[in-house]
């Protein structure tokens, strides 16, 4: 039998996410990225001589059970999620035994404010795209 090496393996079950000192537990999808223009820059011969870098850019987007998203509407002054002030987002991975892991996405806006809900469904959720300023991932 091959024995276990590298430990556990990162799952869902132990992501923690929190924002406005609250955490949420009514999430059942995170997606974030970032991205740095960068392109090869020429001089003498074929090969490239330096590289230029352009802007960052940063995404977000959550799907949300309706509670939750309810919760965040309540929070706001106009019911409108997009009216809330900016907050950071932390997202931790907590392995049992393991090297725990934070993801700081800053500067959060939620930008549409939506219900998605079907006959026969027994629980809504909401896909929710944010905008963020940038993402510390240490």
């Amino acid at each position: 039998m091959q024995p276990l090496i590298n430990g556990q393996a990162y799952a869902w079950s132990q992501i923690k996410l929190a924002t406005r000192g609250t955490v949420i537990v009514g999430i059942s999808k995170i997606t974030y990225s970032d991205e740095q223009q960068m392109e090869d820059m020429y001089g003498a011969g074929n090969n490239p001589v330096r590289r230029g870098y352009g802007r960052y850019s940063a995404k977000c987007s959550l799907t949300i059970h309706m509670e939750e998203l309810e919760g965040l509407a309540q929070a706001s002054p106009t019911g409108r999620i997009q009216d809330l002030p900016e907050d950071d987002i932390i997202v931790s991975f907590l392995p049992i035994g393991g090297v725990i892991v934070n993801h700081t996405l800053h500067n959060i806006r939620f930008k549409n404010n939506g219900r998605d809900m079907k006959e026969g469904d027994m629980g809504f959720e909401t896909d929710i795209e944010c905008l963020v300023s940038h993402i510390s991932w240490k």
